[in-house]
């Protein structure tokens, strides 16, 4: 398993998040030309005079080199762009650029000026609208390794940074620097974690033992949970680099319990080993059911669609297991070949202040039972408030940190383009015999229409069509920018839509605009909020959306079929994705160890007593979310799904605990909770500590998804843990005055 971890690589592809089957990315293939299967990289020049003869000319030569290395596609350039041109008799095709190269003459910059500063389909696509910036983009196929590739396309850059500011962006960059935050990630959080897993273990125990064996315990756990990984062909993504740190922390509750434990009964009579069978004996019930739980909280992903979802739950699962049965054999068999603890060790476990302090934790729970029930009812209350009022956020920029190069360029390039959020509104003739459906004056009309339509809102930008390049082709014909009157006139400029359509070579932008026979047509538009300069929210976008959808079924009734599709929406479809899963994920894993804990307890009322603690938790979560503007994404999505199965650890302890010292002392329930929580405290204390502590080291990340992921399962468990040492025993402490079977007090 050793050998299998080294074999896992990273994997930064946020278009694998989404299942193959997935509707957007079915109509991508339908009608977006093959765009789905290639990543992209941009480039950005901006300077103070762009129509610079010699400026031009090292910026051709570089561009003409990028583009002939072996992973591109055929590039969109300032220079191998097609236009019309009206000679007075006819519109000719003819390059933006003369001879397709950069000018080499003040006639030819002058020519170049006039055709790129006209075009629209060369705005906002290789000249900002500004006239401050030009810009490339090259296709390529999605592979991975894009470090050689930059290196030499940062080689042939060089010289035009002497003329030109040069920004990167693309897909291509947004992996690399995904990547290169990842690997730093990954290495830097699994060091903190054991760090700070090594300084809780020795404050709570001050021995050697209680440090070494436990960290070689759960470092064993994920080197088998990685290795296993690798046996699979799994990745490192965005969503899976939490595993170690998650393996690491949660796997080390198991020691602290059989740690706990083992000091507790040390000075037990028994010869050798015995009496450490004895302690394993003892808390093994709760071990295997906390482990259970988690397993369970982490298998019930494998009803997400999303594959590496599934692989996250699969992996955590695994590593959690494997954590548990070392603790519960590989550990106790380490202890075994070492003394017994000193008395001071055990006194420490026993009757140290923490001990005390739990004890009389239980005496002013329930005395303080009221104060305490009023403030489950605000948090009930909060969480109602909050739950449909987080945001959920689609722009991958904010996953990086502010002062990235991928950031700041990124920002130069959508401050000039209008945004990166492009959608594609897709109308269409299910009945292939209505051939040119579309080149119908009247139906143009009422696209055009739809399109001015669009354009009202601020939040949308850059709007582009079959339609609004037929009415530029018009204005060059006849000087009116309109949809032509003659139906002649449309079919003879559709054919030279048809004619740049050919000659645009890897220019799949324009052939998405409409199909050959044209019984479809697309609409492409920017979303982008204008007034705040930053990407919309997913609530504002649908928002777009839905009076986008009810502009065009308004204006084109039932005679087309409306589709809105694009790479953007494919987060929009994610998110929904993700959402579903969560729902799913959430019922099936409560259910299912509501499930256990009954089984185990041999009573529904135990069972959902287990619960409580962990709903509680939940709640504040939520709220906790709403309060600090956390927004929901592809990772903060899979917190609870986390959340369940490792919150409810600390209740299934307390209520063993608690059910055996109810037997023991019959007579008050606060005796039982004062006696259950100085025994079951301390442990639970420092598993969350450890687990809190651990998680938090998540916050030292680059990624603020991840930042997010561990700060909100850190606040889920720590609210699950205060929950079952305050909460859970108000509950009990109700519901046996309630049956009077018990004295409260």
């Amino acid at each position: 398993l050793g050998f299998f971890t080294l074999q896992v690589r990273m994997d930064t592809d946020f278009n694998r998040l989404l299942p193959e089957d997935e509707e957007i990315t079915l109509l991508i293939d339908r009608y977006g030309q093959g765009l789905i299967a290639t990543d992209y990289l941009m480039l950005a020049f901006e300077r103070e005079d762009i129509f610079d003869i010699e400026a031009l000319q090292v910026l051709d030569r570089a561009l003409t080199a990028i583009d002939g290395t072996p992973w591109l596609h055929t590039a969109v350039t300032p220079f191998s762009l097609f236009t019309f041109e009206d000679d007075g008799k006819k519109l000719d095709l003819v390059p933006v650029s003369p001879s397709a190269k950069a000018p080499t003459n003040a006639a030819e910059l002058e020519l170049f000026r006039k055709r790129i500063s006209s075009d629209p389909i060369a705005q906002n696509i290789v000249i900002s609208e500004d006239r401050s910036a030009l810009f490339a983009i090259f296709p390529m196929d999605v592979r991975d390794g894009y470090e050689s590739m930059m290196r030499e396309v940062e080689t042939i850059l060089e010289p035009v940074r002497r003329h030109f500011t040069v920004y990167v962006s693309g897909t291509v960059v947004v992996e690399l620097t995904a990547k290169k935050y990842l690997t730093r990630d990954f290495s830097t959080l699994i060091f903190l974690a054991c760090a700070f897993i090594l300084l809780l273990y020795y404050a709570g125990f001050r021995a050697k033992r209680a440090v070494f064996l436990p960290i070689a315990v759960v470092g064993i756990g994920t080197i088998w949970c990685i290795g296993f990984m690798g046996i699979m062909g799994y990745s490192i993504s965005i969503i899976s680099i939490v595993i170690p740190p998650l393996v690491l922390t949660l796997g080390s509750s198991y020691s602290i319990h059989i740690l706990n434990q083992y000091y507790r009964e040390a000075g037990n009579n028994g010869n050798g080993g015995v009496w450490i069978t004895g302690a394993v004996t003892h808390i093994g019930k709760t071990i295997i059911l906390a482990s259970l739980t988690t397993i369970v909280g982490f298998l019930s992903l494998l009803s997400a669609r999303t594959p590496q979802a599934r692989e996250f739950g699969i992996a955590s699962g695994v590593g959690i297991a494997s954590c548990a049965v070392l603790s519960l054999f590989l550990l106790p068999a380490a202890l075994s070949f070492l003394k017994k603890p000193t008395a001071v060790q055990r006194r420490r476990v026993t009757e140290g202040p923490l001990a005390r302090f739990m004890s009389k934790l239980g005496q002013w729970v329930v005395r303080g039972r009221f104060v305490i029930l009023g403030i489950l009812v605000l948090i009930c209350i909060a969480f109602s408030f909050s739950i449909n009022r987080i945001h959920h956020q689609l722009d991958y920029l904010t996953y990086f940190p502010e002062n990235s190069d991928l950031v700041s360029d990124m920002n130069f390039i959508i401050e000039k383009v209008g945004g990166l959020q492009q959608i594609q509104l897709t109308l269409s003739v299910e009945d292939r015999d209505e051939k040119n459906f579309f080149l119908d004056r009247s139906v143009l009309e009422d696209v055009s229409r739809l399109e001015s339509l669009m354009r009202e809102s601020p939040n949308i930008v850059n709007t582009r069509s079959f339609v609004s390049y037929l009415e530029y082709l018009n204005a060059l014909f006849t000087g009116e920018e309109a949809v032509p009157k003659s139906s002649g006139l449309i079919l003879l400029l559709s054919r030279y839509f048809k004619a740049i359509d050919s000659r645009s070579d890897g220019e799949n932008f324009i052939s998405t605009l409409a199909n050959q026979d044209f019984t479809y047509l697309t609409i492409t538009f920017k979303v982008y909020d204008t007034v705040n300069n930053r990407y919309l929210f997913e609530d504002s976008i649908r928002t777009e959306l839905n009076r986008i959808r009810s502009l065009a079924e308004e204006i084109l009734g039932d005679r087309v079929e409306i589709a809105i599709w694009g790479n953007s929406m494919r987060l929009i479809s994610l998110a929904d994705i993700l959402r579903h899963d969560l729902r799913i994920s959430m019922i099936i894993s409560i259910l299912v160890i509501l499930v256990i804990t009954t089984v185990s307890f041999r009573s529904f009322k135990y069972g959902a007593a287990a619960l409580i603690p962990l709903i509680t938790g939940i709640m504040l979560n939520f709220t906790f979310m709403y309060l600090f503007r956390i927004p929901m994404d592809m990772t903060t999505m899979m917190v609870s799904s986390v959340a369940i199965g490792v919150g409810v650890d600390s209740a299934i302890h307390f209520l063993l605990q608690f059910r055996k010292q109810l037997s023991e002392t019959p007579k008050s329930v606060v005796e039982s909770i004062t006696r259950t929580l100085e025994i079951t405290g301390r442990p639970i204390l420092l598993t969350t500590f450890s687990v809190v502590g651990g998680l938090l080291v998540l916050c030292l990340a680059s990624f603020k998804p991840i930042i997010y992921f561990g700060l909100l399962v850190s606040t889920a468990l720590l609210t699950t843990a205060l929950g079952t040492i305050i909460i859970l025993p108000v509950i009990l402490a109700f519901a046996w005055s309630v049956k009077g079977r018990r004295k409260i007090v």
